[in-house]
């Protein structure tokens, strides 16, 4: 008796990947024959090529992204108040494009090439049918930023300690690191596609949105 139950344990455990194989290969085939996801990978990858090393990161990304995502954090109102014109202190050293706050600087160069290096990898992996939500992409990035952050030195933490869910705290100061990173995907065209894919593939997504279906 407990053999036969064991054998059909057995037999529904490869039933159920190879359900799982066909499902994947379905998905591919899907993603290959959807134009509109195809030529948005095109134009995602016209804009990460123009980003190939720290010191390639245009001041006008490094501005946008901060103009979306800086607060004054404690103001005297009660509530972190939107700062859009710290984008205008951005100045340029040895790190590329950074942010000063005090004795602390947010490597804003460092922090959206070390994105672009991530999303390119997760790109490849839509390719091969490994979908991806806005919140997957999100959990993903977000050592990208907490990890481009340099002491008064100019040295770099190996993740910055003042970090409040989203927000990332410089004193009175601080970048919403969700903000940072939604400015940045929509800057390399990649937004859109993630708001594409939880709508049309949302069947291939768990239940939270936060990783692939496989």
């Amino acid at each position: 008796m407990f053999e036969t139950f064991e054998i059909i344990s057995d037999l529904l455990e490869r039933l159920n990947e190879e359900l799982t194989e066909l499902e994947k290969n379905k998905l591919k085939i899907q993603l290959i024959n959807d134009d509109y996801l195809q030529t948005k990978l095109k134009n995602i990858k016209d804009q990460l090529n123009r980003i190939k090393s720290v010191s390639s990161v245009e001041l006008s990304i490094c501005e946008y992204c901060i103009s979306e995502s800086a607060y004054w954090y404690n103001h005297p109102c009660g509530r972190p108040v939107y700062a859009p014109r710290h984008a205008r202190h951005i100045k340029y050293n040895h790190h590329g494009w950074i942010l000063e706050f005090g004795a602390n600087s947010f490597l804003v160069s460092k922090a959206i090439y070390r994105c672009h290096y991530r999303i390119s990898s997760l790109i490849s992996n839509l390719e091969n049918g490994n979908l991806l939500s806005l919140q997957y992409l999100i959990n993903n990035l977000k050592y990208s930023i907490t990890g481009s952050v340099a002491n008064y030195k100019g040295d770099e933490y190996s993740s910055y300690s003042s970090v409040k869910g989203y927000w990332m705290i410089f004193g009175t100061q601080a970048i919403n690191i969700k903000e940072f990173i939604e400015a940045l995907l929509r800057e390399l065209r990649l937004y859109s596609l993630c708001v594409y894919i939880e709508n049309d593939y949302s069947d291939y997504l768990d239940e939270n949105n936060h990783n692939n279906y496989y």
